[in-house]
């Protein structure tokens, strides 16, 4: 391994040094990126249902990640109590992705394709061992992120991180997705070697990104008089007493709740009931990464000029109407589902740029990792519960059909609409969450309508510059024309402070 980055005192540590780390860190999350799309989605549906997995158990396979989560409060306390960020997560990132090397070598344990419970065994010990050592894991990587980004960049950098992380994963995507039909085509679909080799790339590419965790550079941790003893029970107790984060986490909760419900079988449904090859479900991954790439770094942009709050309040509506979009496969075409994944890569961008900055800025900086590891912990449990939910129901419910003209709905349908419902609950509550100094969101759609209230046209043509603007440059003009919109609007409106809430 190689030698860490040594930690340095205030003092010492420049911003050539800061630069440097936010470097790795961008490396990291698209190198990371890829690890996840190989590993999750149409790969690890496809081969559970090859091994002989049921909806339920599909669920349940799902719900391993979200398992990990609970683990975050855990990996907080280690945190203050070793007052520890980069080496907790170069230590347990590292095995968390290498563990994925007893699914690659399953052929050499006797496993040579079909239905195997030993496959089956494995995959899930893979997917539940690797999940927990995340979830510990993720906490000291998010404090340490916190040190590390500028809180004035956090919105720019990680939009830029993410739309590049989305690039290179929708293309990698897309290549496993050929290669893995081209293989079946040639050696029959029971044969799993095609899957196994798309882990066995994935597995390099998680490790390359713990490799950039290794190089990146790490700020030095304030270190706590020895004296000060750390309780795990006192330190929940005081990040659970905060009002405003408690109504977060409520709202993020159910918005989980709702997402997972029919999450895992959106694969299922486009693999057994569209019958779509490997390379078209990640044609569609594409197209979501294509609306990623599109909205993130204005979304950014947006989230450094007007608040977090705003941004994602308005991506939240976006992604509570997502599920509604795929209602209009029940004719059997597949195209609906390529706006469906466009606007859903879209939105989501927002939610989880915003998210996390929320969490960043709502949380003191006393006991930050411990507020973030309850946050992700408390708000990944109800997804635990759903996809169990929503695979029983699913595989009770297979007879289940609507007609109405060349339209069939059936179960899978009727759990879309039910994960609508659930994500609007999470918007109401999600209203009362506050942030400080963030602007609201009527002010925030007014800055961006502002010159399309003058002219259609024009306001139009200046939108689709500023987004163009912003995923061919970020750092550019893009940034300074919203600034300057919102600048001119806050002078020419005065009663802006006479309206009621969002």
């Amino acid at each position: 391994m190689p030698a860490p980055a040594e930690q340095q005192s205030p003092q010492e540590f420049p911003d050539s040094a800061r630069e440097t780390g936010m470097r790795w860190i961008t490396w990291d999350g698209v190198l990371a990126k890829v690890f996840v799309l190989l590993t999750s989605g149409v790969f690890l549906t496809g081969f559970a249902l090859k091994v002989g997995a049921s909806e339920a158990l599909i669920g349940v396979l799902a719900g391993l990640p979200r398992l990990s989560q609970l683990m975050q409060p855990l990996g907080a306390y280690f945190v203050e109590r070793w007052q520890m960020r980069k080496k907790i997560s170069v230590w347990v990132f590292g095995p968390a992705r290498l563990v994925w090397l007893f699914v690659v070598i399953l052929p050499l344990l006797g496993y040579a394709g079909g239905r195997s419970h030993l496959a089956l065994a494995v995959l899930f010990a893979v997917a539940l061992g690797s999940g927990l050592m995340t979830g510990f894991a993720s906490c000291s990587w998010m404090a340490w992120m916190a040190e590390l980004i500028p809180a004035d960049r956090r919105g720019a950098f990680f939009g830029r991180r993410t739309m590049l992380a989305g690039v290179l994963a929708a293309f990698t995507g897309y290549l496993a997705g050929k290669f893995v039909d081209y293989w079946e085509a040639g050696h029959g679909e029971d044969d799993p070697i095609g899957l196994l080799l798309v882990f066995a790339v994935a597995l390099i590419f998680g490790l390359a990104s713990w490799y950039t965790l290794v190089r990146c550079p790490e700020p030095p941790i304030e270190k706590r008089p020895q004296s000060q003893p750390i309780l795990f029970g006192l330190m929940l107790r005081e990040a659970w007493a905060d009002g405003n984060f408690r109504r977060f986490v409520y709202a993020i909760a159910m918005l989980s709740f709702g997402v997972w419900t029919m999450g895992p079988f959106y694969s299922v449904y486009m693999i057994e009931t569209l019958e779509l090859p490997y390379s078209t479900m990640n044609l569609l991954g594409a197209c979501s990464a294509g609306g990623s790439l599109l909205m993130v770094q204005l979304l950014g942009r947006l989230s450094d000029h007007f608040g977090n709050r705003p941004v994602l309040l308005t991506c939240l509506l976006g992604v509570a109407l997502v599920p509604t979009l795929w209602l209009f496969s029940a004719g059997g075409a597949w195209w609906p589902l390529i706006i469906a994944h466009f606007v859903g890569g879209a939105v989501w961008a927002g939610v989880f740029l915003a998210q996390m900055n929320l969490v960043f800025k709502i949380t003191p900086e006393k006991l930050k990792s411990v507020y973030i590891g309850i946050f992700y912990a408390l708000t990944s449990a109800p997804s635990l519960i759903s996809p169990v939910l929503g695979g029983l129901f699913l595989q009770h419910t297979g007879s289940l059909t609507l007609g109405a003209g060349p339209w069939t709905f059936t179960n899978y349908h009727v759990l879309m609409v039910v994960s609508t419902v659930i994500r609007f609950a999470a918007i109401p509550i999600f209203h009362g969450v506050k942030e400080p100094e963030a602007k609201r969101v009527v002010h925030m759609m007014r800055v961006l309508s502002h010159v399309r209230s003058l002219n259609p046209v024009l306001g139009f043509q200046h939108y689709v510059h500023v987004v163009s603007d912003v995923a061919t440059n970020g750092k550019r003009r893009a940034g300074v024309a919203v600034k300057r919109t919102a600048d001119r609007l806050r002078n020419r409106r005065d009663d802006d402070k006479l309206e009621g809430p969002d």
